[in-house]
């Protein structure tokens, strides 16, 4: 504010914004911290943010209009990385080096506490009290600062004992590492001075004591400051970077300290509401874990792994394919029905498993747990099941027969149809499906000929196996009898059925009376069975079920036990008959819930299990044993077990502990497994596909020696995997893999790129190399410019520097030659945002001098390249994608360019060039995008540039600056060949009229033509192309006339139709408006009363300098998203309403210049994120409300102009520490100036004229040090 002549209102409020969202926006107390998360300058808002845009498959930044990054990374807005370019940093002024003149301490909050619970908590907490006791009073002196430290309640001290430990947060504007918890440290000693540190409020926080805190085995922090009134642990950037020479890597999502000694990743934090919290890290020896083989033999377990082929292996989708499959195989086998249909023999497997009761569901089945409605009355619902390839007779209806064609057709039954009620019935005759209710069953006839299946024939198929079968016989020498089998029934009973109940008992009894009739054993005599011969059980329909264990498990048929081919039952000795009668524990379960009753015992050797445990619905069988999911998870929440984690290398039961010698292809990009990399892998030795692309979480004990044992590998996937601790033989381990032809190792921490290659067969054999976004801090070796069959380059986003062709013109004339060659076959090369200098004269000369050039992708983006483009850029013929934004390049652009008829994406934008566009850019037909915003160019553009653009998407030439230096001057009669989506054209003359040739662009979905010099009215036809907008921008024109309702818009639109002369109501679009800039036109007649209603979803809404009246309207409390409300210079006059609580994230209000009466209303104090207040020159009376004092964070208050009366209020400067304009001109406001004002050390306005007041001007008002400096500087 200090800069002269005097900003507007409007750039102060800007330049103000945009030092807030760098500075203390996470300031107060936890209270204010936890509303912070919800902030409205904070990432909650991203789905309606519509900023950040995917093109082609690539991010794109609608700030700088580049493809490849994202505006959350744009360089344009938060620029590079400081390890990009580095350079001296700058010494700050009024952070932390001064000394305070301040002899106010700040007043602290009211304790909770009375006299006699504070002294019982400080008896309990007299350590921390002996450390703070310390702190003396008679200095000053400001030794550092946090802007994200607050003033916390004296008590957070005493009970910080007693909450967990709170996180680092990573700060830039912090001079020292902070911290308010005195029991973190490792090493501790007192400060010989009473020092004091500013925090981000303005107050002065006194510095106990010093020391070292160690957060990780790599990460120690030196000369911590103790400060018992901070309520949280602030890590200083700046400190940590110059003790441990690393630097400082931020993105949108995390941000990692780099070694540059070892390039090691040292520390990384994430963002978690818009602050970087530092993530603790333990190493494996800090938390020791009993290795699996050491407990099982301090236990005395004998641990045995499974043998290969066996299912104990196999996951959760292998367990229950192996259970749908042996469902189908046994009802395949027992009607033999033909491996054909084995698909309708899964479908109705799945039908039936569904529908089957569950020991783990309760004894209800799947569908009765997934679909409440589902009928509880039978077990199988609606249709009774039958047997699946059985002999059926489909009755056909008589207007598809003749009178003397059979009534039905005889068909094999396939099981049920998924969309009706009915059976589904196949034909091999007519080779058609039947659905149908009307069908006449044959179970005990399969359709296709019984033949033996598995050693079982027709005879014993539908026999039953009971424990009645046997009797006592004298012993014989006889050792062997025939196999025999035993069966599930021939359907599958309902238990709630009584009519199946009642035929299955008349078949249960005609089975005894078969068995008596039969010589063989007496039922009468086995232990427990007290029925009479000849007679049914009266117990019978409780034991439908009695059937072998496997009936349950889905097979159909079991072959006896092998003990039968050597012993008989009926012949054994008497002695060994009573012996078995003793033994009473060995029994046949007599019905399914007998089966369920008892658990399995829980062996548990991964996490896997945990996971499994959450699932509602699930198969009974995990990876290695039977477990009731249910049971485990409730006792785990309950604490009875603790399930702990077991490394990898401790799993007896790894995959890679098998035999895959065979394996050609693993892929396990994603899976976010944690631990080293396994060095099994270097087992593999037919490996030819390995992907472990993202694969590994927070890791960064990875290594490259087991990569030797994959002779075989030809692809190879890294990317995201942290290698630092390779980066010294990276190139050398990838070097021995004779076969390798594809590299992936992007993002892998490697911060040295090799001069050269230690052994020579990568030249004939790599043809794709990915080595971007590393730490490589170098030039371009000479290498990569000898692989003779590299096809894709990719050095994107390291800190390449130099020449392009640096390494390609150190060697020989016959290297050169040999080089040449080599760049003729790339396909694709990226070499965008690095520092590479220079012209690339040299390197298209080479590239277009090929006698094939195959090169379809450049990208050279965001360097330091300049020079002209030249003019045989136009012999790369093939290429698609050249992209050269953000460099330094002069001149015009070259007409050549029209060679390139395969071109689709032309992006030159953020350049110096100033020539003219050629015409020659009309002849590319396959153009899709055309970027060629903030240069200079010159010239006119006429329809010859667009002649044969058939493909044409995006056009854009956005220049920020009013200067319009380029002319559009097409005919209104042309009619384009193309059809846009996104056309944005700002500063350029396109007018005086609306351009007609806009008529027949239905696609469009950016629209912008700001500052383009049209005057008139928006055409009729405009309005009625029912286009659905995500940007409409057509400010600073002269148009005119009303604006229809008509509008749709996308959701998170922005509409911008400032700066014109438009007319009528202010118009009511889409809800999905976001933001919304209708100032400084003549609009007339109030804001509708369903404003609010009418657009829920605005963020931003400027309605200043129309003429509006009437009053403001209540539904303005429904905008909850609002952060930015300006209404001024309008003639609106009422009170203004009390709905200032449904606004929580409000950020400025702007009121001034209207006839607004009544009193400032109370509710106001609610907005706790507020920075602007501003309404000066209305009618408003009465006293400022105290609940005002509660917006502590406010940058600019402006009541001047009103009615305004009483004393001027002291909470002003006690309660508003970052006030920097405080305006309370031509009010009544009487008695004398309050002395609290002085604290205000950032205030720049100070304007209390024309008002009442009396006294003595306070005498520190020579403290108001803010008035002296820039506002750069606070």
């Amino acid at each position: 504010m200090g800069v002269k002549p005097l900003p507007s209102l409007r750039e102060a409020f800007s330049e103000v914004r945009r030092e807030e969202s760098r500075k203390n926006l996470m300031m107060g107390s936890h209270q204010q911290l936890n509303m912070a998360e919800s902030s409205a300058l904070k990432t909650q808002f991203a789905p309606f943010d519509n900023r950040q845009k995917i093109k082609g498959g690539r991010p794109w930044c609608d700030h700088c209009r580049k493809p490849r990054h994202s505006r959350e990374t744009c360089w344009k807005i938060h620029g590079k990385p400081v390890d990009w370019k580095p350079r001296q940093p700058l010494e700050k002024e009024g952070r932390g080096n001064h000394v305070a003149t301040d002899e106010q301490s700040p007043q602290p909050e009211a304790s909770p506490f009375n006299k006699e619970q504070m002294e019982m908590l400080q008896k309990l907490l007299s350590p921390l009290l002996s450390v703070q006791s310390q702190t003396g009073s008679s200095s000053n002196q400001v030794i550092g600062s946090g802007t994200l430290a607050h003033k916390g309640n004296f008590l957070s001290a005493f009970t910080a004992g007693k909450k967990r430990k709170k996180p680092w947060i990573v700060d830039s504007g912090a001079s020292d590492h902070m911290t308010g918890d005195a029991t973190i440290f490792d090493t501790y000693s007192s400060c010989p001075n009473n020092l004091t540190v500013r925090i981000a409020d303005g107050s002065l926080s006194k510095v106990v004591g010093t020391g070292s805190v160690v957060l990780s085995r790599d990460l120690t922090l030196n000369s911590v400051l103790l400060v018992p009134n901070l309520d949280c642990n602030l890590l200083s950037i700046s400190k940590l970077t110059k003790e441990k020479r690393c630097i400082t890597n931020f993105s949108s999502t995390h941000c990692e300290f780099q070694d540059l000694d070892s390039g090691k990743t040292i520390g990384n934090a994430k963002e978690c509401s818009g602050l970087y919290i530092l993530k603790e890290r333990h190493d494996p020896q800090e938390q020791p874990q009993m290795i699996v083989g050491e407990f099982l033999a301090q236990e005395g377990i004998v641990h045995l792994s499974s043998c290969v082929d066996t299912p104990q292996q196999n996951g959760i989708a292998e367990r229950k394919n192996r259970h749908l499959l042996e469902v189908a195989r046994s009802l395949m086998f027992s009607m033999n029905v033909p491996k054909l249909f084995w698909g309708q023999a899964v479908l109705t497997a799945a039908y039936l498993i569904n529908r089957m009761p569950s020991r783990v569901l309760k004894f209800q089945t799947p569908c009765q747990t997934l679909l409440k409605s589902f009928p509880t009355t039978r077990l199988i619902s609606i249709v009774p099941p039958k047997i699946f390839g059985c002999s059926v007779f489909v009755h056909i209806n008589q207007q598809h027969r003749s009178k003397l064609d059979p009534r039905s057709l005889k068909c094999i039954f396939l099981g049920y149809s998924s969309n009706q009620k009915g059976y589904k019935c196949y034909s091999p005759v007519t080779r058609k499906f039947y659905n149908s209710m009307d069908v006449t069953f044959f179970e005990t006839q399969p359709y296709y000929p019984k033949n033996d299946i598995q050693g079982e024939n027709s005879t014993q198929e539908y026999q039953f196996w009971d424990l009645e079968s046997f009797s006592e016989s004298p012993i014989t020498t006889e050792n062997h009898i025939p196999p025999e089998s035993f069966n599930q029934p021939e359907s599958i009973v309902d238990l709630w059925d009584k009519e199946h109940i009642q035929e299955e008992t008349e078949e249960r009894a005609l089975s005894q009376q078969t068995h008596e009739a039969e010589p063989g054993p007496n039922p009468s005599k086995l232990p427990g069975n007290n029925a009479p011969n000849g007679t049914v059980d009266s117990e019978l329909e409780n034991d439908i079920l009695n059937m072998p264990i496997a009936w349950r498990k889905g097979v159909r048929s079991c072959t006896q036990h092998p003990i039968g081919n050597f012993i008989s039952y009926d012949k054994l000795s008497p002695t060994f008959r009573a012996f078995t009668s003793s033994i009473t524990e060995i029994q046949v379960p007599q019905n399914i819930q007998e089966a369920f009753k008892h658990p399995m015992v829980l062996y548990c050797d991964n996490q896997a299990a945990i996971s499994i445990a959450k699932n509602p619905v699930h198969h009974d069988r995990t990876k290695h044993v039977e477990i009731d999911r249910h049971f485990i998870k409730e006792k785990i929440e309950e604490g009875v077990f603790k399930v702990s984690y077991t490394p990898t290398n401790c799993q007896t039961a790894d995959i890679l502990t098998k035999a895959l010698a065979r394996l050609r292809y693993l892929n396990l990009s994603g899976a976010s497994f944690g631990g080293p990399i396994p060095p099994q892998l270097g087992n593999l030795s037919s490996l030819r596909y390995l992907d472990l692309k993202e694969y590994f979480n927070e890791s960064n004990q990875n290594d490259l020696h087991w990569l030797s044992g994959l002779s075989s590998l030809r692809h190879l996937n890294l990317g995201g995997v942290d290698l630092s601790q390779a980066t010294a033989y990276w190139l050398q381990a990838v070097s021995k893999l004779p076969s390798l032809s594809e590299l992936h190792l992007p993002a892998c921490a490697l911060a040295d790129l090799p001069p050269s290659l230690p052994f020579s067969n990568l030249i004939t054999s790599l043809s794709v190399i990915d080595l971007s976004h590393n730490g490589f801090n170098s030039t371009i070796p000479h290498w990569l410019f000898q692989m003779r069959n590299l096809v894709y380059l990719d050095l994107s986003s390291n800190n390449l520097r130099g020449s392009i062709l640096e390494a390609f013109a150190n060697g020989t004339y016959i290297e050169r030659l040999r080089n040449m060659d080599s760049l003729c076959n790339l396909k694709t090369l990226i070499l965008s945002q690095n520092v590479l200098n220079g012209e690339i004269t040299e390197l298209i000369d080479v590239l277009s001098g090929c006698n094939s050039s195959w090169l379809e992708t450049l990208d050279l983006g965001f360097n330091d390249l300049g020079g002209f483009l030249p003019h045989f850029l136009g012999k790369l013929y093939n290429l698609k994608f050249l992209w050269l934004w953000d460099n330094s390049f002069v001149g015009s652009i070259p007409s050549s360019i029209g060679n390139l008829s395969y071109l689709e994406e032309l992006y030159l934008s953020d350049n110096a060039m100033n020539g003219t566009i050629p015409e020659a850019l009309g002849r590319l037909s396959k153009l899709v995008a055309i970027e060629i915003s903030e240069n200079p160019l010159t010239g006119v553009v006429t329809e010859a540039h667009f002649s044969n653009l058939t493909s044409l998407k995006e056009f854009s030439n956005y220049r920020v600056t009013p200067r319009v230096s380029l002319v559009f001057n097409i005919s209104p009669e042309w009619i384009p060949p193309f059809k846009l989506s996104l056309l944005r054209i700002r500063s350029c003359q396109m007018g005086p009229k609306f351009p007609a040739w806009l008529r027949n662009q239905t696609e469009l979905t950016d629209v912008v033509l700001n500052n383009a010099g049209i005057s008139h009215t928006i055409p009729e036809w405009f309005w009625k192309l029912d286009l659905r907008l995500d940007e409409l921008d057509i400010g600073s024109n002269n148009l005119g006339g009303r604006v229809p309702n008509s509008m749709k818009f996308l959701p998170g639109s922005t509409v911008d139709l400032s700066e014109n002369n438009f007319q009528g109501p202010l118009p009511l679009w889409s809800s999905n408006v976001m933001k919304l800039y209708l100032y400084d036109n003549f609009f007339s007649g109030p804001i509708p009363l369903e404003f609010g209603e009418r657009m829920p979803m605005l963020t931003d809404l400027d309605l200043s300098s129309n003429a509006l009246n009437g009053t403001i309207p209540l539904s303005f409390g429904k905008l909850n998203n609002l952060l930015t409300l300006v209404i001024s210079n309008n003639h609106l006059s009422g009170g203004i309403p009390e709905f200032w609580n449904g606004l929580p994230y409000l950020y400025a209000i702007d009121m001034n210049n209207n006839n607004l009466s009544g009193e400032l209303p109370s509710s106001m104090g609610s907005l706790r994120f507020l920075r602007f207040l501003m309404i000066s020159n209305n009618h408003l009376s009465g006293q400022l409300p105290s609940a005002l004092q509660n917006c502590t964070g406010i940058h600019t208050l402006d009541l001047g102009g009103n009615r305004f009366s009483g004393n001027v209020p002291a909470w002003i400067g006690e309660r508003m520490p970052n006030l920097l304009i405080l305006r309370l001109r031509s009010n009544l406001f009487h008695g004398s100036i309050p002395s609290q004002l002085c604290t205000l050390s950032c205030l720049h306005i100070l304007d209390l004229g024309e008002n009442n007041l009396s006294g003595f001007i306070p005498s520190c008002v020579g403290n108001l040090s803010g008035m002296a400096s820039e506002i750069d500087s606070q």
